[in-house]
């Protein structure tokens, strides 16, 4: 159906674009709007912690990178931008799951197969429904060597003006026995508070 209105016929039997191109148009406009945003606020906490940051958003089941910075002085960065990666597994993935709709959540997480990356993935439904919950008391979510054995990663939510969770942003780097996780997750997430709505969209 969505291809069918990719092109549509008028009355005069001529082919024109058709109204899914607008949306297209629209989501692909947004996406730069993010872009300016993360542009605006992670390269001072990348800098300023030694970490790299992203963006992301959800793109079907998935997480979609649209943001990279390497923070002066970090030592890892193992996602490019385009990188489509799990929600289960990646901080990202974890925030933009958990402040998803209920039913959302219900159809992906129902559909999920769960691969074992390291030891400390997330392998059923009842562990990571219980992770979702963690994510939303804290307002962060971590990943915490759950893809690499190494790497660690703290991401949070950020809402447009009508509370509605439009992206994640996170930092990352190399794991080590003096990472402060509730530091590290309070960093990102007083980043991820600056609203959505600094920002306007271009007009088309």
């Amino acid at each position: 159906r969505r291809q069918r209105q990719m092109c549509i016929r008028d009355s005069n039997k001529k082919y024109q674009l058709g109204p899914e191109n607008y949306v297209l148009g629209m989501n692909y406009y947004k996406r730069l709007d993010l872009v300016d945003l993360f542009k605006e606020f992670l390269p001072g906490i990348g800098d300023k912690l030694h970490r790299n940051c992203f963006g992301g958003i959800l793109e079907g089941d998935k997480v979609l990178y649209i943001y990279k910075y390497a923070g002066e002085g970090a030592k890892l960065a193992t996602c490019d931008k385009g990188t489509k990666a799990e929600l289960y597994c990646t901080g990202l993935g974890k925030v933009l799951l958990a402040y998803s709709s209920s039913d959302y959540q219900k159809k992906v997480i129902d559909n999920m197969t769960f691969i074992k990356k390291t030891e400390r993935t997330i392998s059923t439904k009842e562990q990571l429904y219980k992770e979702l919950e963690e994510v939303r008391k804290k307002g962060y979510a971590c990943d915490n060597r759950e893809i690499e054995d190494h790497m660690i990663c703290f991401a949070a939510p950020v809402f447009n003006f009508s509370g509605e969770c439009v992206a994640a942003v996170s930092i990352s780097d190399m794991y080590t026995e003096s990472t402060d996780c509730e530091f590290l997750g309070q960093q990102i997430r007083n980043v991820a508070s600056v609203s959505y709505t600094h920002l306007t969209l271009p007009t088309i």
